[in-house]
């Protein structure tokens, strides 16, 4: 299960903020995320 929160920046640009608990595969979310054209990374 993740948790999404979306902020509106400027006129053209949002930020999304994916949590993801412990143990889940980070990976593959970012290829997903890749696929759909959005760029993603990691902070931890």
């Amino acid at each position: 299960m993740t948790q999404v929160e979306e902020e509106k920046g400027s006129a053209s640009t949002w930020k999304v903020t994916v949590l993801v608990r412990p143990g889940q595969d980070t990976q593959t979310l970012l290829i997903q995320l890749k696929d759909a054209g959005v760029e993603g990374f990691l902070i931890f």
